[in-house]
């Protein structure tokens, strides 16, 4: 039931673009002088998040440098892993970047933190107005009190 969830988590519908399964700086990543990030998830063993493990259940990461865009984290079979893993690898540009995990199953979505990462509130993250915007987006529609990662 509804009364019995965390505030912070609530299944919405997606309703917007499509997943991006990566992305690009919109120029020269050379120049811009991109570096590879992984992101990767980890299904808890218990709390926030441990359902994520389903077969059919998908994992996205929501970069600040991408304003927020969902891009989907691809399984990944680890030989002798007892929890299942998601990951990407991203070129992102310089600085510090915030993001937040988002997992989907059937019609329902959620936000989440990684509890192995560091955390910062939302309204404390260094965003520029358009991922600021986008962030505030997002935690609005999913209705989303917690924070993102930070750098």
């Amino acid at each position: 039931p509804e009364s019995e969830r965390s505030p912070s988590v609530v299944q919405a519908e997606r309703k917007e673009a499509p997943a991006l399964r990566s992305w690009m700086p919109p120029c020269c990543w050379v120049c811009a002088r991109c570096a590879a990030v992984e992101y990767q998830w980890v299904v808890p063993d218990a709390g926030q998040g441990s359902d994520t493990g389903a077969l059919r259940a998908r994992m996205f990461v929501r970069p600040s440098f991408a304003d927020f865009a969902p891009i989907e984290l691809q399984r990944r079979r680890i030989a002798g892993a007892r929890r299942v893993h998601f990951g990407v690898r991203l070129l992102a540009p310089v600085g510090s970047h915030y993001h937040l995990y988002e997992s989907e199953q059937g019609q329902g979505r959620e936000l989440l933190l990684a509890s192995a990462e560091p955390a910062v509130d939302a309204a404390k993250a260094d965003l520029a107005d358009a991922p600021r915007q986008a962030l505030e987006r997002l935690r609005e529609q999913l209705r989303f009190g917690g924070g993102a990662h930070a750098p």
